[in-house]
């Protein structure tokens, strides 16, 4: 099921992110475009879940779900939660775009945090500034916005 519905989401997805903009304005057809996503994944869902909950009721469940959405996290919440937010579902479809242009930072490619004098020890004191210290990302990307080559 989970690879059916990665697959329906997906699908969904590349007919319509390049529709999406990342701009404060909010295009007319992104309401259409939303209307079909509800429609589509809670068909999906109601179906698939009727199958395995006896008496299921989408409108139930997504009513549990927003009273609760303070206490839940993760993957599958947010993806529930592009039914009622609005503002969630445009992040999805920008975060989609962003990764198709390869405009996304993969942060699974390793964090090492270096000192830029050399020292083998920090230690919060006055001879110390924390601006002398960098986290760096695997690929030439720094927290502080230094592009750099190999650490040194």
């Amino acid at each position: 099921v989970e690879d059916e519905f990665q697959t329906l989401q997906n699908d969904f997805m590349e007919k319509y992110y390049l529709e999406f903009e990342d701009t404060e304005e909010n295009k007319f057809c992104y309401t259409d475009i939303h209307r079909e996503y509800i429609e589509l994944i809670e068909k999906y869902l109601e179906e698939e879940l009727s199958k395995r909950i006896e008496n299921f009721s989408m409108g139930e469940f997504t009513k549990t779900i927003m009273d609760r959405k303070n206490e839940l996290e993760g993957e599958i919440f947010e993806m529930l939660l592009t039914f009622s937010d609005f503002m969630s579902f445009k992040e999805m479809f920008l975060d989609y775009r962003a990764e198709k242009e390869g405009r996304n930072v993969d942060l699974s490619m390793g964090i090492t945090v270096t000192s830029m004098h050399g020292g083998p020890d920090f230690e919060d004191d006055d001879d110390h500034d924390m601006n002398d210290h960098d986290m760096h990302f695997g690929g030439g990307l720094s927290l502080t916005g230094h592009s750099f080559g190999q650490q040194h």
